[in-house]
């Protein structure tokens, strides 16, 4: 297990792919069976809100994982800003992982780094992480807020 700002997040599975890539299979906080997204968090103690931000994107391939195009990501300063990001699937079940990336291209096969398939869900993660999505044709519509560390 490892710890982020207080919110443990059970890791099945955390293993480097290359790239520069460290790859961590969260266990998603919020499970949905009403096929709804999770309510995004009031608070995240110690951060400032900002803005929520929308993005759609496709997943067209249940093989090779899909980063969020024009998602923020950063390679220092991790601790400064926590993103809470949450999900649902216009379509089939997605499986979700998050990464930490230095910007290289992201090609992770889904078999070594999934949560289990799931129409909707919320994830908590650092500056430094960025969620990686997979599916077989799927609209994922995403929401995310960048909480920024409070002085």
């Amino acid at each position: 297990m490892r710890m982020l700002v207080g919110l443990v997040v059970a890791s099945a599975l955390s293993w480097s792919c290359g790239y520069g890539l460290a790859v961590t299979t969260p266990t998603p906080a919020i499970a949905s069976e009403a096929k709804t997204a999770p309510p995004m968090p009031a608070t995240v103690q110690g951060y400032r809100p900002g803005s929520v931000v929308r993005i759609e994107m496709r997943i067209a391939d249940d093989t090779v994982g899909s980063t969020v195009h024009g998602f923020p990501v950063q390679m220092n300063g991790c601790a400064d800003t926590i993103k809470t990001v949450r999900y649902r699937s216009l379509g089939s079940p997605v499986r979700v992982a998050t990464v930490y990336s230095t910007g290289r291209p992201v090609e992770v096969e889904w078999q070594k780094a999934s949560t289990a398939p799931d129409i909707a869900g919320y994830l908590q993660f650092n500056a430094c992480e960025q969620p990686l999505f997979w599916g077989s044709y799927a609209d994922v519509v995403i929401e995310y807020i960048e909480w920024r560390a409070a002085p």
